[in-house]
């Protein structure tokens, strides 16, 4: 049972990630929100440096896909040899609605 569970949050850990570092067409980035939110900077210096939404983004989905794929290997391999076309459709749908 924990291990189902465990499975289920690194799975919803990938669109979340790609959600955080997406900016939308009105300009909206979920991620630059919380951290503007949490008074924290969005940028290692003013405005240019390391994007940290991008930064957080990408290390939530290296560690969803990683958990995932070590979690599902037995049970759910082709689930886990088609995580990265989902992940790249994923892509695709919110350029597609940004």
């Amino acid at each position: 049972m924990k291990i189902k569970i465990l499975s289920i949050f690194f799975l919803l850990l990938i669109p979340f990630s790609l959600i955080i570092g997406f900016e939308f067409s009105n300009g909206f980035v979920l991620g630059a929100y919380i951290l503007t939110s949490l008074q924290m900077p969005i940028y290692s210096n003013v405005n240019t440096g390391w994007y940290f939404p991008g930064i957080i983004g990408m290390t939530i989905l290296s560690i969803g896909w990683i958990g995932s794929r070590k979690l599902l290997k037995g049970r759910h391999p082709r689930l886990v040899e088609n995580i990265f076309w989902f992940v790249f459709g994923f892509i695709f749908l919110l350029k597609a609605i940004g």
